[in-house]
């Protein structure tokens, strides 16, 4: 059975010929790209080049300009979704807007804190986090650091 048909737990997300515009001129342009279960992928590109644009798109916060034969979609247990929606809980964004945030109230925080605001959808954290909460983000934190070979 092919990996995009399989029944996982992963998140797969298509896009095609996605078209994106802010203030009226276009920051997207005819990308397709399509992102697989289990996949890691390095973003690059000059400042101002629509890198967090693409990323808003792929996580449902902006959406984009209708045109023809454009398409995005979320693929999760096996199910296909046209909308964000029933998939938000499975997309985790840490924007650099978020960065900055934290240097202007002179937050240090730990990776782990960072990630752990996701438990409470937010990007400041709300409460500390539980004993339960900690062990399983330090469990992700290194499968997704072994898997790349990077150190946190």
């Amino acid at each position: 059975m092919p990996l995009a048909q399989k029944r996982t737990r992963y998140l797969a997300v298509q896009l095609q010929r996605v078209r994106l515009e802010r203030g009226g001129r276009p920051v997207l342009q005819g990308i397709s790209w399509h992102i697989r279960p289990g996949e890691r992928w390095v973003l690059l590109g000059a400042n101002g080049s629509g890198k967090t644009q693409l990323l808003k798109v792929i996580a449902g916060i902006v959406w984009p300009a209708p045109a023809a034969r454009a398409a995005l979609h979320w693929t999760l247990h096996g199910e296909r979704h046209d909308t964000p929606y029933e998939v938000k809980d499975h997309i985790a964004y840490l924007g650099a807007e978020r960065q900055d945030k934290y240097q202007r109230y002179g937050w240090d925080m730990r990776a782990q804190d960072v990630v752990g605001t996701g438990i409470h959808r937010s990007d400041i954290p709300l409460a500390p986090l539980s004993g339960p909460d900690r062990k399983r983000i330090r469990r992700s934190l290194q499968l997704h650091t072994r898997h790349s070979g990077m150190l946190l």
